[in-house]
Order: C-alpha cells, then structure tokens, then sequence
C-alpha cells in the first residue's frame, strides 16, 4: 500500500510506534511492507501485537479530509480510519461497533465493505487508487473510487436491495402479526386449571419465534435505514457533481481525480471557508497544467498506436493462415482418431463378450468345486464325529470295564475272606470236639474221686455246655449269613462282567462298521481324485488339440475374435436370407462358390472355439495351480502358528507350574516361619503390607520381611484393617459434598492404650481396601489393662475433602477379647460403621491376632550388653549429617564399608510438568542418616555421592546384613514440606556384602502406592578384604569373663519408645538396639491424614539408665 500518490494537501504519513512488529515502515513514512520477519521492537501500549495494522501520525479531530491510497498490483488489503481509543491488543475485528470504518480486498478480485456481516462490494474494473473522504462533524466515513460508473452501478444495485428488504420486511411484519394476533387469543382465552403441557410448550414456542422475528425486523430496519442514507448521499454525489476533469477521458473510459474530494462529492461551496477555496483553486490550477501535458503525451500514443496496429494486423494475417493450415491437420488426424475408436469399440465389444463366457465357465466350475470340497469336508467332519464320539464311548468303556475289574478283585478278596473264614470254623469245630473229648474224660477220671458232688457239676456242666453251644451255634449262623451275602454279591459280580462282555462285543462290532465306512469314504475319496485326474487328462487333450489348430492356421487370439465376429454377422445374413427365400418360390437355387464359403466359415468358426476353449482351459489350470499354492501356504502358516500357540502353551504351563510351585514354597516357609512354635522365642515377622490394588505393582526384594526381637513376657498383637463397604445411605450422606459417590477418598484412625494414634492410607471408591495392619508389643501389664478397660478398640471413619482437611462420618467398635482368649489363631470378623445419629453407613472388615509370648533366652541377654557404643559427633541436622564418628562395637574385625550413589534415571515429581528438585538419603545399619547434595530441576540428576563407614564386622553387624535391605528414599526439595514426604524409595539388598563381595545396579523407585517413578544406580563394596567374625562361643566365653570383672556399669535394658511411623530405611528392623537409643515415654500425638505416609528419621543418643521394674510397651507399624 502506497501513500505517495497524495493528491490533497492533507499529507498523511504513517506512525512506526504504531505498527505490528511484523511490518516495516519505510523512511519517509509513506509505505508499509510485510517484513517476513518479527522485529524486536518495545511493546508499548500504541503498537499492534497480533492484528497486521499500522495508524497514521496526524489525527483527524475536526472538519473534513480527503487523500488517496495507490493500490496497483496488490491483491489484498484493508484501508479504512479507526477511533483512538480501540484496542489494538490481541485479535481486531473491523467493524463500525469495534470503531473501525475500512474496506478490504481478498482474493485479488472480492472487495467488502468491512462490518460484522461484511457487504460485497460489485466493480466492473479494478482500482488504482482508493480515495477516503472522512467527515468529522457528521461522524461519517466515505470510501469512494474516482469512476462515475461504478458509483452508478452501485446506487442501482443498492436500489434492488431496498426494495427486496422492504419486500422481506412485509413479509417478516404479516407473520410477526398474525403470530401476535395467535398469542394474543391464547393469552386472553378463559383461564383453565386443567390446562395441559403441549399447550404451554406450544405457547413458549411462539413466544420465541416472535421475539426473534422481532430482532429480525430490527436488524432489517437498520439495514433499510443505512442503505436509505447511502443511496441520499450516492444521489447527492451523482446529481452535483462538477464536469470539470473530464477533458481527455470523457469517453467514458476510466478517469482520474482531477479536483478536490468536496467538489466531486458535489458538496456546496457556501460551506466552504476561504482557505479551502485557495487551497481548491492552486489543486485546481496544478491539475490543468497536469491535464495539458497528458494531451500531449496521449497524441504521442496514438500515433504510436496507429504504426502499431498496422503491425500487428500484418501479423494476424499470417497468423490467421498458420491457424488453418493446422485446423486442416486436425481435422484429418480427428478422422483418424474416430476410425480407430471405431475399431477399438468392436474390439472391446468382441472382448466383453470373451469375458462373460469366460466368467460363467468360471463360476461354474469354482461352483462345482466347492460343492465338491463342501462335500468331502461335510463327510471327513462328520466322520471325525463320529471317530471322536466313538472314541469318547470305548474310553467310558474302557473306565467302566477298569472298575468292574476292581469291583471283581474286591469279590475275590472277600470270597477268599470268606474261604478262611469257612476253614477258622471248621478248625474252631474240631477245637470243640477235641475239648469235648478232652471233657468227657475229665469226666470220667474225676467220677471216682467226686461221687458225693457228681449231681452238683453234672448241672454245671450242663448249663455251661448250653452255653457254649449256644454262643458257637450264634456264631456258624452269622459265618453263614456272611457267607450267603458274599455268594450274592458274586453271582452280581458275574452278571455284570458278562453283560460288560455283551457291551464290549457291541463297541467292537461298531469299531467294525466304523473302519467299514472310513473305508468306504477313502475308496469314495479315491473316486473322485481320479475323477479329478480323468478330467486333468481331457484339459490337456483340449489343449494339445488347440495347440495343433492354432500351428496349423497360424492365427492369433485377436484374429480369431474377428473372424468369429465376421461369421456371427456372415450367420446373420444367411438366416434373413433363407428367410426371404422361403417366402420366394421361384428363387434359384445358391450356387457352389456360396457354399464353399459357408463351409470355410464353420470351419474357422470352429477354430476360434477350439481356441477359445484352449485359452480358457489354460487360465483355468493356472488359476488352479496358484489356489493350489496359495491353499499350500495358508496350511503351513497355519500349522506354523498353531506349533507356536503350542510351544507359547507349554512355556506358559511351565512358567505357571513353577509360579505355583513358588508361591507353594513361600507359603508354607511362611507358615513355619510366623505360626512354628520355635520363631516366637526368637522373633516374630512383621510383614510390610500394602493394599489390595498395590500388592500387583510392589517391586520384590529379597529377605523383604521386617524382623524385631521381642523381650521374654512379651506377646505381638497384630491390628488389620482389610476393607470396609459403604451403604447406599452411607454413600450418599458422604457424596453430598463432592458430588460423586464413586470418588470418596476415605481413610481410618485408631488408638490402643497408651500408644499414638494410627491412621490408614487415603483410598478413593464405594469399597475402599485399606489393607493396614499395625504391630503392638504388649506385657502382662498392658494385657491386664485391655481387659480392665473391656477389651475393645475404637476405629473412627473420616472422608477426605481436599488437602489437609477431613470429616470425621462414623465410628466402629473391634472386640480383642477374642484374639486374648484364643491366643495364636487369626480371629476375623467384621462390625457396623454406625454415623453421628446411630445410622449404620457401612461395614469394617478386620482380623485380629495374638501371639504367645517370648520367653527370655541367653543369647538375647548376651546381645544387650555385649556391645557399647562411644560417639562422637558434630551436631549437624538430620538430612546432610556426614559420618565421621569412630564406632566400637566390642570383638569384631575392623573394616570399612563404601556406599556410591551415582545417578538417578528419569524422575518424575507428582504434578505432571514440573522437575523435580532431587537429592537421597539413606540410612545405614543404626548410623546417622547420609543425604547426597540436591539437583535443581533435572529429571536424571547426576549426584557422584560417595561415603565410607568404618564397622566392625561382628555377629550383629552380619546378621543385620544377611536379613536387611538398605532403603534409598528420593525426596524433591521444592515440595517444602514439614515433616519431609518421600517421592520414592527402593530397597537394596545386603545379602551378597555378608559374603564379601560388592553390590552394584540399578534399582527401580516406586512411589507409596507402587507404581514406578524412575532408576537408581548404587554400588556397595569393602574397601578392606572381608573376614567373617569370631565363633558365637568365644563371645560367650568374653562375655563370661566380663561378668566377673566387677565394674561401676550396670548392664542396661533396652526400651523403645512407641512411634509414630518407623524411619524410611528398613535397616534398623529390630527392636533389640543397643544402649544408645534414647528413651520417652509413650505418649499419644495427633495425626493428619495423608496421601503418602511422611519420613522420619530420628537421631540416636547415648544414655544410662537403672533398669526398671515395670518396662513400657513397644510399639511398632509399618505403613501401608
């Protein structure tokens, strides 16, 4: 867009402070241009950010100005004046409401008046140059061209609009009225209390409708008005304007502007001032010399033009010439081309032809093939049926006939039973004839001797001999019945091994007819493959005998065609003949050259069907051959797939056996371990539970059990929270604040005695799995209290409501009097979760369990005095404390332990999008915690963190590192929480160290709930060779000789204080500590609920103290 074709006095320049900074404004202030480019420029508040828009310097405030904007060879652009006060931030939108007053060109050819609903502006020719007439006092904007007949043009065309909108704008008003005369007569009908629904809708409808035809006719109204005004101010323009300037191009053609914008806008010159009537008259005076220099220049061009033309028709002429000669070469070549189109659609005709044929002999025999394939696959299907049913009913057999023969052993074994029983009583009977015999002459040789008792033993002898035959005849009688029954159940045996016998000869006969018929369908089979061979042969006999026609006329397939077209057409012609004949009698007879063509016709007629035949016969065979080999292919992928289903089978059956196996194994170590009678003397396993939708996503680590030593009189009582199911009502209650009965986060809190209070994980749904188990090591004292207090504990239910706050909805009540009278067994159950008005809102699952108690052995109270530890620190915080202290811990060999964490691989922090500020901490055996410096803003931080622990390697020290883990907990430092919260943490086992060689790898971060959050690499090694401790027994032997050594120490007990949350590493695992661990009573602490459980790590100190006579309980969780 140019602005130095100026015509008017106003000088108009633009202002570059204004400009958006992909334009660039030239030096003189005259042109603007698309700079490609975005210039670093100050954003001030006059500048254009987004819209491509630049104002000009010089403000129009008062009165009237005109000047003039070249727009030769663009095809796009917006000119117009806007207000001072529009926003130029951000997107613009050119209308009069926004306060921008412009039209635009688009496309090179589309020019519009810019508005909300721009207008179409219609020309005959393109402009050069576009002139702007502002009027300030009128508040009124003019956008005109010079050409008189484009202004001509548009005040007719706008005449058609105004009266096509005062056409719609009756129709518009005669609907509005009779739609308002309609609602009018429903409004003022009689009320009714029973009015109905459709009624009313139909009503609100009209009432719709009318208030947008309403909006309608206000917007036609407007439109009426505005094109009323423009075609006043076009009719002012046309009826006064001036005929000076038109001179050379009053012929209409296109003029330019040769006066001021008032006089052509045939504005009064009364309302002028003086100053634009001296302004008017030096443009006026400077146009007329302008006008006689293009007189001249214009004569110049016409004589020009004249010699031109004479030129130019020379040329036409021989151009006309060239043109009919290659007009004639085209009409010859267009002949041709229309002969071999000609020719070509009969080829294609002839082709068409040759295709159906070819496609029905086609369908027919892929139709008579798959009827055939459908066939024998109905027969083999129905034939492997019925193999497989007869199978089925010989392997039934074949059961049946291996449980009669059972049943048959069993009658043998009891006949022979019953064979020994017949001969114990044919032996019992010649016992009692001996013992008869045997009596009788007892009774004979003590006749003599006892005459003076004979009646007295006669009567005993016969009462008692009464008596055995009795007692013997009961006992033949119950040997026979016995017998009989087993004789029965003999003769049932018999019966039903021959009628087994009489199926079996059926099933074998079967088994015959069935082999009978397989061989029936294989000779069938057999049938129709030489069926299939038979008709192979006659192919290639068709195809031999093609072959010799086609050697012996030496003709091709399209030959062929056209001869068999030819004899169609030669066919046709003999038919209307003899047709025409028949009707003729006096016709003569045809003569022989007739009919020795009739006969070469047939004859070639012949040849092209063998040919044709041939042909077909030869796509038949090679469509046969590629099924064929495509049939081949699919069979071996198939069988290939099915080889690898079987082998991905078999390796899935072997991984799930040796899973099951496995999880076998485990089970039932840990069974011994947590319920044999020998670990509760020793230690009791602490289990680091997680919830149900975790456990799938928790990594594995070996020796993953947390172990603590308990005291002798002490019993492990362990508090499960499995799950809990809400009511409908109780769901509602607790979704009326969020809105989602689905999404309700919930957690439980609990006390017992005198511990702290304990709280589950935050778990969102309708049936939450907290899967909370928590871990009480009590005395007889605390156990006498549980039942003086009745027993029970109380679990309060509290819903989650964003951040740190909470409402606490109901409570539940578990009973632990069961669990203390049946100690050892895991006593499950569950109990109501009644609210605050006694409604029941859900219901708690739990187990509770009680351990017997721990008897105090030697070795334990060995291991309480057998080590003393002499600390010297720093007093540096917690979380960057460096271990520089010397330890002792009694006979052990000296030796230093390095641990190197290298770097961390993707971490990722809660809230997606921001990185984390990372750093680890650890903590070694019963050291002070190690923190590595922190990496800002890095998701795969490099720490380089080395540090060295001087340990001497005693029995605590290697058991510590055979059963333990060292936990490296990542947390992110621009959370500034207080306590700290973990993002991840991951175990490293410590079994290989007890062995004496290093540990190096990378170990996956899980978050609380399991799911992974990145890798870190660590590595662990001996920075001395490795020597394992001396024997238990010379310790014990030490130890001795220790107690004998009279001394100002007294052998101190270790007690521990209840906590909250153990420490993150799960190295320090037992409650058996040395004398530097600090003692507090235990005392109850509030806690808020949270997501993700918080860390703490606590500082050890050394003390001594004189033991006491009643120890407060200990108390240790794990959190879920």
């Amino acid at each position: 867009m140019m602005l130095s074709d100026v015509l008017l006095a106003v000088d108009m320049t633009l202002d570059p402070d204004t400009a958006n900074p992909w334009l660039v404004v030239s030096a003189d202030r005259k042109c603007v241009t698309d700079g490609n480019v975005e210039r670093k420029v100050p954003n001030n508040a006059e500048r254009f950010d987004v819209a491509p828009c630049v104002l000009s310097r010089e403000p129009i405030s008062k009165g009237r100005t005109y000047w003039e904007v070249g727009v030769s060879g663009k095809t796009a652009w917006d000119l117009g004046v806007a207000r001072k006060s529009v926003n130029r931030k951000g997107l613009v939108t050119l209308s009069p409401q926004d306060g921008y007053w412009a039209v635009c060109l688009r496309g090179g050819t589309e020019y519009r008046a810019c508005d909300r609903e721009s207008l179409l502006l219609a020309l005959k020719t393109l402009p050069q140059k576009i002139g702007i007439y502002v009027d300030y006092d009128k508040d009124r904007q003019r956008l005109f061209r010079i050409p008189r007949e484009q202004l001509e043009d548009q005040c007719l065309r706008l005449q058609e609009e105004n009266t096509l909108l005062k056409q719609h704008s009756r129709t518009q008003e005669q609907k509005l009225r009779r739609l308002s005369t309609k609602l009018l007569r429903l409004r003022q009908g009689p009320p009714s209390a029973g009015r109905d629904g459709e009624l009313e809708d139909t009503i609100q409808e009209l009432e719709a409708r009318v208030a947008t035809l309403e909006s309608q006719k206000g917007a036609l109204q407007s439109k009426l008005s505005l094109a009323k005004q423009h075609i006043l101010d076009l009719g002012v323009r046309t009826h006064n304007r001036p005929r000076t300037g038109r001179g050379v191009d009053g012929d209409g053609g296109v003029r330019r502007a040769a006066q001021t914008a008032p006089a052509r806008c045939g504005i009064s010159s009364l309302d002028d001032t003086r100053g634009d009537i001296d302004r008017l008259s030096t443009i006026i005076e400077t146009q007329q010399g302008r006008v006689a220099e293009l007189e001249l220049t214009a004569q110049s061009l016409r004589e020009t033009l004249r010699g031109k033309e004479k030129e130019i028709e020379g040329i036409v002429k021989d151009l006309r010439k060239q043109q009919a000669d290659g007009h004639r070469l085209i009409i010859k070549d267009n002949v041709d081309v229309i002969k071999l189109q000609k020719q070509l659609s009969e080829k294609s005709t002839s082709l068409l032809v040759l295709q159906e044929k070819f496609g029905a002999l086609q369908e027919a025999y892929e139709n008579q093939l798959e009827e055939g394939q459908r066939s024998l696959k109905e027969s083999q299907g129905a034939l492997l049926g019925k193999v497989e049913e007869l199978s089925e009913q010989l392997k039934q057999e074949k059961q049946r006939v291996i449980t009669l023969e059972g049943q048959l052993n069993t009658a043998s074994l009891s006949l022979q039973a019953l064979g020994e029983l017949q001969e114990r009583v044919s032996d019992l009977e010649g016992e009692k004839n001996l013992l008869k015999n045997s009596y009788d002459s007892l009774l004979e040789s003590t006749m003599s001797i006892q005459n003076h008792q004979e009646g007295q033993h006669e009567k005993i002898d016969k009462t008692s001999e009464q008596f055995r035959e009795e007692r013997w005849r009961e006992e033949v009688q119950r040997l026979e019945e016995r017998l009989e029954e087993e004789r029965r159940a003999r003769k049932m045996l018999e019966q039903e091994k021959e009628q087994m016998t009489h199926e079996n000869d059926q099933i074998q006969k079967e088994k015959e007819r069935d082999r009978d018929m397989v061989m029936f369908l294989r000779e069938k089979h057999d049938c129709l493959e030489r069926e299939v061979l038979q008709h192979r042969q006659e192919v290639t006999s068709l195809q031999e005998k093609l072959d010799s026609v086609t050697k012996e006329f030496d003709m091709s397939v399209e030959d062929l065609s056209e001869t068999l077209l030819q004899i169609k057409a030669f066919r046709m012609q003999r038919e209307t003949q003899g047709m025409m004949c028949f009707l003729k009698t006096d016709e003569k007879l045809e003569d022989t050259s007739r009919d020795l063509t009739a006969v070469q016709a047939s004859y070639a007629e012949t040849a092209l069907e063998l040919q044709k035949t041939r042909d077909l016969l030869l796509l038949q065979h090679r469509l046969n051959a590629d099924l064929q080999n495509e049939m081949k292919t699919i069979t071996e992928k198939f069988e290939r797939e099915r080889e690898e289903n079987r082998r991905r089978a078999g390796e899935k059956d072997k991984l799930l056996k040796s899973r099951s196996l496995q999880i076998s194994n485990l089970q039932a170590q840990l069974k011994e371990f947590a319920y044999s009678p020998r670990n509760y003397k020793q230690t009791i396993p602490l289990q680091y539970t997680w919830t149900g939708l975790e456990q799938e996503s928790v990594h594995p680590t070996a020796e993953g059990a947390i172990i603590t030593h308990l005291r002798g009189g002490e019993s492990l009582l362990e508090i499960h929270l499995t799950g809990a199911t809400f009511t409908p009502l109780g769901l509602r209650l607790m979704g009326q604040g969020t809105g989602d009965h689905q999404g309700v986060a919930t957690f439980c809190t609990y006390g017992f005695l005198d511990f702290e209070t304990l709280s589950t994980s935050l778990i969102s749904g309708g049936q939450p799995n907290y899967g909370f188990t928590s871990h009480y090591a009590l005395s007889e004292f605390d156990l006498e209290k549980l039942r003086v207090q009745g027993g029970s504990i109380t679990v309060e239910l509290h819903q989650g409501l964003g951040g740190v706050q909470f409402m606490t909805r109901g409570k539940a009540r578990i009973s632990l009097m069961g669990a203390v009278q049946r100690r050892g067994e895991r006593m499950k159950n569950r109990t109501n979760i009644t609210g605050a008005e006694g409604e029941v809102i859900g219901i708690l699952e739990f187990w509770v369990c009680l351990h017997p108690q721990v008897e105090l052995t030697e070795p334990q109270m060995e291991r309480a005095t057998s080590r003393t530890a002499v600390r010297h620190t720093r007093g540096s915080e917690w979380a960057h404390g460096q271990p520089e202290e010397i330890y002792d811990y009694g006979v052990g060999i000296p030796n230093e332990l390095e641990v190197v964490l290298e770097r961390c691989v993707g971490l990722n922090t809660r809230w997606p999008g921001l990185l984390p500020d990372a750093y680890l901490t650890y903590r070694l055996y019963d050291l002070p915690p190690h923190s590595t410096p922190i990496i800002q803003c890095c998701v795969d931080p490099v720490f380089g963190d080395s540090a060295s622990y001087p340990l001497a390697v005693t029995t605590d020290v290697l058991e510590y590192l055979n059963v333990g883990n060292l936990w490296v907990y990542v947390f992110d430092d621009s959370e500034r929480q207080t306590p700290p919260t973990y993002l991840a943490k991951t175990p490293i086992p410590l079994r290989a160290l007890a062995a004496g060689r290093p540990i190096r790898g990378d170990y996956v971060l899980r978050d609380p709930a399991g799911n992974p959050r990145g890798m870190v690499r660590a590595t662990l090694r001996w920075k001395y060779p490795f020597q394992s401790p001396e024997a238990p027994s010379r310790q014990k032997d030490g130890a001795e000789k220790e107690r004998m050594v009279p001394s100002a120490e007294v052998s101190q007990r270790p007690i521990a204080k209840p906590r909250l949350r153990p420490p993150p590493d799960h190295e320090a695992k037992t409650t058996d500590t040395h004398p530097s661990m600090s003692i507090k009573t235990p005392q109850r602490s509030s806690i808020k609920p949270s997501q993700s459980p918080s860390i703490q790590i606590t500082e050890l100190t050394s003390y001594h103290q004189k033991p006491r006579l009643a120890q407060p309980s200990r108390h240790v969780t794990e959190p879920q």
